[in-house]
């Protein structure tokens, strides 16, 4: 009798191992494919982030384009309300 209950007590032992090697198999491969997923996630993100780099870089050379002809739109106007005021003075000067 007792051998028998030793017998059922080492098969019920052999049954948990083989389970608890399943469930450590199974925890294994989750954390494998959970990290192939983060590293596919991480590369998106960081194209992603490069994108918004390479725009951010696109906008502020445009803003430095603009801010260049406002400059020479302002010196135009500078030149121009120079010559009227030129031209007006001419006009005093010659009637």
């Amino acid at each position: 009798m007792p051998e028998d209950s030793i017998r059922v007590l080492f098969s019920k032992v052999d049954e948990l191992t083989k389970e608890l090697i399943q469930i450590k198999t199974l925890l294994t491969e989750n954390v494998v494919i959970n990290q192939k997923l983060l590293v596919e996630r991480l590369g998106r993100h960081r194209k992603e982030i490069n994108e918004l780099k390479d725009e951010i870089s696109k906008i502020e050379h445009t803003k430095n384009e603009i801010r260049h002809f406002k400059s020479l739109v302002i010196g135009l106007l500078s030149v121009i309300a120079t010559l009227m005021a030129i031209i007006a003075y001419a006009n005093q000067i010659f009637r």
